[in-house]
């Protein structure tokens, strides 16, 4: 009887495994069922359009390796651009003129921002509306040392577009198909068999 048992509790555990290992293949989401990421401009305010229309800076100077942040661009129901600056490394309590410069970080004064303020840690950070939609072809964000001009810039980056941002949809519940249930079960009644068989032996 020893055999028998052997037999039926090692096929019992292979419909199992079979059963397991197609139903896991089932739920595996496959390459078209991936994240759809939104990226590029011209996304509505919904993101209809699978697309983002945000654009940022990434503001660093080699010569002030400690003083960094960024410029957030996004568009306004205006038709203008809302654009949030946060630097951190500046001296506390320090005033910054910060501006959007034509072509550079040299370049001509396009638009100027609000101040930043920094506090006791030294981060800073204001939110400027300026009336005009974003231009990722001549836009610089600069940020200067002190609180007047002619000083001279301390951070700076140019402004591109945001990186694509994921659009998760909701995962679907586990889903075991009709013929993997039926392995299963029969698997599970095999080894319940070889068990009964083994105690049968037993006694």
């Amino acid at each position: 009887m020893r055999p028998t048992f052997t037999v039926l509790a090692a096929l019992g555990l292979l419909l199992v495994t079979l059963g397991t290992t197609s139903g896991l293949a089932q739920t595996m989401p496959a390459a078209d069922d991936a994240p759809e990421l939104a990226q590029g401009p011209g996304a509505g305010a919904d993101g209809a359009s699978g697309r983002s229309s945000r654009a940022v800076a990434r503001l660093s100077d080699p010569r002030n390796p400690f003083i960094r942040g960024t410029a957030l661009l996004e568009p306004t129901q205006s038709g203008g651009t809302a654009v949030t600056v946060t630097v951190y490394g500046l001296g506390p309590g320090g005033t910054y003129i910060n501006h959007i410069h034509n072509g550079s970080c040299t370049g001509p004064i396009l638009f100027p921002l609000d101040n930043l303020v920094a506090d006791a840690t030294g981060t800073a950070r204001a939110v400027t509306q300026v009336r005009s939609p974003i231009n990722t072809e001549i836009w610089w964000v600069n940020v200067h040392n002190t609180y007047y001009i002619p000083s001279p810039g301390i951070t700076c980056g140019k402004v591109d577009m945001a990186e694509p941002r994921a659009a998760m949809r909701p995962a679907a519940p586990p889903v075991i198909p009709e013929a993997d249930s039926v392995v299963l079960l029969g698997g599970g009644l095999l080894a319940l068999a070889a068990v009964a068989t083994w105690r049968a032996r037993r006694a």
